[in-house]
């Protein structure tokens, strides 16, 4: 699910929207079940490392919510490993659903 409002720029409390949106909505939804992540956290050197470091999140994030922070911005056309680090954590989100809330 994506909670992030089309009318927010970058940057501008979208962060906070979100978690706010979750502790609104999902009353019984704790901080400790957050995993929140940023490019850096997900996109590697190369293709190996990319993978490796999603595998790595999506399993910190097993069973809880995984909030990405400006997801948007991996998908630009001249990110490879952007594009490939969104897609892995897609594809690891709807190959196990259950797994993240």
């Amino acid at each position: 699910m994506c909670c992030e409002p089309k009318s927010f720029s970058n940057g501008f409390g979208s962060h906070s929207f979100c978690i706010l949106f979750l502790f609104y909505f999902y009353p019984h939804f704790r901080r400790d079940n957050l995993v929140e992540a940023s490019r850096k956290d997900l996109v590697g050197a190369n293709s190996e490392q990319t993978a490796s470091l999603v595998a790595a999140l999506l399993k910190k994030a097993k069973g809880g919510v995984l909030l990405l922070s400006d997801a948007a911005s991996y998908a630009e056309k001249t990110d490879h490993y952007g594009n490939l680090a969104l897609s892995l954590v897609v594809s690891g989100v709807s190959l196990k659903p259950h797994t993240l809330a």
